[in-house]
């Protein structure tokens, strides 16, 4: 499952045992921060390529992008500015680990997927982890979720926050309350 309800201290997930805490209280050293900056950069560069990839856009009255296209809805989630149909169906996000190094999630195990990714990112230095959704779906999700907030749909009133959580390849929600009639 690509979705994860919280409410307060509940929580329902399909895979709770993924926990993960990166250790921010120590100042970095001159060879962590060279890694993470690198990692950086190779991120960076890889948005940038899908940006550049993506549809056009362009922004609302309410300062939300809209994809440009006659096939396509608009949308009204983005991230960074680029909309669902903007990522590769075998890109599943991205997270930088403990380590300082880009983590690059892909749908498939496929050497073609991961050269892909290494030139649209300009680095070698990647590690790679596969994972059930797209980027494109998660994105798709949290525009049907933005949409509902957006049009008060009753459906969607129950929903305080949302947001994609890279490392577990899904979309957290956060709802006032949690109960088997609403899962």
């Amino acid at each position: 499952t690509a979705l994860a309800l919280l409410a307060g201290s509940s929580a329902w997930a399909a895979d709770t045992t993924r926990v993960y805490a990166i250790n921010t209280d120590s100042e970095l050293t001159s060879a962590q921060l060279e890694k993470e900056n690198a990692a950086n950069e190779a991120y960076t560069n890889l948005l940038e390529s899908f940006r550049a990839a993506a549809p056009a856009t362009h922004t609302r009255s309410d300062g939300r992008e809209d994809a440009n296209m006659a096939d396509e809805p608009s949308t009204a989630y983005t991230v960074d500015g680029i909309p669902a149909s903007g990522f590769p169906d075998y890109y599943a996000g991205a997270y930088m680990n403990a380590n300082h190094e880009l983590v690059v999630m892909v749908t498939d195990n496929a050497a073609a997927s991961k050269s892909a990714v290494r030139i649209l990112s300009q680095s070698s230095e990647l590690n790679f982890r596969t994972a059930e959704h797209s980027y494109a779906d998660l994105v798709r999700c949290m525009d049907e979720i933005t949409r509902g907030w957006s049009s008060g749909s009753e459906e969607f009133a129950p929903i305080q926050y949302a947001y994609i959580d890279d490392f577990g390849n899904r979309v957290v929600v956060g709802v006032k309350e949690l109960s088997d009639e609403y899962l």
